[in-house]
């Protein structure tokens, strides 16, 4: 009887060792971090992705189908987080395109979508002396420079604004020659997977027209 007891006390004590060893794999898995999306610079078109507790990213194009290593440079930020800085001048800017991570650790699937580029109308009225300008979204302002160099100016889309009226001023001392300008509106960076901000717009070509002859 002894014997008996003994052993089915060894079994309970195997039992109980056995439960609480996987109670702490299961919670040692549950604090490892899953990979995150940091700030996407469209201008510069790179994303920061943070590992966080894994060692290896992988990426998928092709909604979770196929999986790739993600290649990049390792980077520190401003707070001493690692991250990939990684390439996404692949992605086409005609429509939205989503992107799915995982670690190697922790694989919780995380998504975001590149946005398209929006769309950017503007005209000229050579009556007037003032644009059209039709952005589709609520863009506050745009960007201008002349087709001969690559600085580019913000200009608030208020007409009613200094800004604007003295934009309108510098345009008019262009007409005695006349001069071509492009045009787009800017980018809004995103920060995470929830906020994946606004790509430039694609550039438009605008010519400004001379003065007619009195």
């Amino acid at each position: 009887m002894k014997t008996k007891i003994i052993i089915f006390a060894a079994a309970l004590m195997m039992l109980f060792l056995c439960t609480a060893s996987t109670i702490g794999t299961h919670a040692e898995e549950s604090t490892q971090k899953a990979v995150e999306i940091g700030q996407t610079d469209y201008e510069n078109l790179v994303m920061r992705v943070y590992p966080n507790d894994n060692t290896i990213v992988y990426m998928s194009i092709d909604n979770g189908k196929t999986w790739n290593e993600v290649d990049g440079t390792p980077e520190i930020d401003e707070n001493q987080r690692n991250y990939i800085e990684t390439d996404i001048s692949w992605a086409s800017p005609t429509s939205n395109v989503k992107l799915m991570f995982k670690g190697n650790i922790e694989k919780t699937e995380v998504s975001c979508t590149l946005p398209k580029q929006e769309s950017l109308k503007v005209k000229f009225d050579k009556v007037s002396g003032d644009f059209e300008i039709t952005t589709g979204s609520d863009a506050e302002n745009f960007k201008w420079r002349k087709a001969t160099d690559y600085k580019w100016n913000d200009v608030s889309m208020n007409k009613e604004s200094q800004e604007y009226k003295d934009f309108l001023t510098l345009i008019g001392s262009f007409r005695f020659k006349g001069i071509k300008l492009v045009f787009k509106t800017g980018q809004v960076m995103g920060t995470n997977n929830e906020n994946m901000g606004k790509r430039p717009s694609k550039e438009v070509n605008v010519s400004v027209t001379k003065f007619a002859a009195a």
